[in-house]
């Protein structure tokens, strides 16, 4: 009997012992290559390639902008504008906001003419209410910039609109307290160096009327270094139509690139007494030969 039991316990011993070393084999890990991917993780082998990793394109996409603003809410800053302000401004400094005008809703801009911002430096009457909005057409390189502005009879203000690459002002008309008409080309950069750069100015002899929507047209072409500004009446009045001023290109040296613009922007400068409105409607930029 006791042979038996202890032959027994001999074989149940037996049987657990073999259970217990089939354990589960441990994978071999390539610890180079885990290495590799650890400090890389996009390197070659380490990744399953998609195409959510190019959504970033080189080339940035063009695009133009057709601002009605007749899907804008009333009494709100126009949705796709930048209304700049800093901190020594006040709160109703500057101001940009959609009103309803004869049936159609248009945009109200407003300076107190009190602020700007620290650059450019050296400018005998520098912006104050600075309104921008952008567009794109840096591969096409031209393009046509339309926009209707107007000055009115109570309170209105002196006033600036035009196309610019950034903070370079390329092309564009200023109406003055008196309603004087004046195109701007080229300048300024942020710092007026006296080599030419800030621009020059062209009287045009004409003077505007208060209270009336006037329609201006910018045209461009980068490819062949031409600028045109139109005002757009019955006959249309040419009022520039030459080349890129020279703060135009990079550096603003003649030999450089020649930057095209991205913004559109209005303004209304710092000065004593230069508190008032003004009425802007219909900013539409489109390629060139497609304009409306």
């Amino acid at each position: 009997m006791k042979k038996i039991v202890i032959s027994f316990i001999l074989v149940s011993m037996t049987l657990t012992l073999g259970a217990c070393d089939k354990t589960k084999e441990e994978p071999i890990v390539d610890e180079e290559k885990q290495s590799v991917c650890m400090e890389q993780p996009l390197s070659s082998g380490c990744f399953d390639p998609n195409f959510d990793l190019d959504f970033i394109s080189p080339t940035k996409e063009e695009f133009l902008i057709s601002e009605t603003f007749e899907t804008e809410f009333l009494n709100q800053q126009p949705y796709n504008w930048l209304l700049y302000r800093n901190q020594e401004y006040q709160a109703d400094s500057v101001s940009a906001r959609v009103v309803e005008m004869d049936g159609n809703k248009v945009v109200k801009v407003f300076s107190d003419g009190k602020y700007s911002p620290a650059f450019p430096q050296g400018v005998s009457k520098p912006e104050s209410l600075i309104l921008s909005t952008k567009f794109n057409l840096d591969q096409t390189r031209s393009g046509v910039a339309t926009g209707k502005i107007m000055v009115p009879s109570n309170e209105g203000n002196e006033v600036s609109f035009g196309i610019y690459t950034g903070a370079v002002n390329v092309a564009s008309i200023l109406i003055d307290r008196q309603m004087k008409l004046t195109v701007k080309i080229g300048g300024p950069f942020f710092y007026h160096s006296g080599s030419g750069d800030s621009g020059i100015y062209i009287d045009t002899n004409m003077t505007l009327t208060r209270d009336e929507f006037h329609q201006f047209s910018f045209y461009w072409d980068g490819n062949t270094n031409l600028l045109k500004v139109v005002l757009n009446q019955t006959t249309d009045v040419i009022l520039y139509e030459g080349e890129f001023h020279i703060s135009a290109r990079t550096n603003a040296v003649a030999t450089e690139f020649l930057q095209v613009p991205n913004v559109f922007k209005v303004t209304m400068p710092k000065a004593l007494n230069m508190q008032g409105y003004a009425y802007i409607d219909d900013v539409i930029v489109t390629r060139k030969g497609h304009n409306t």
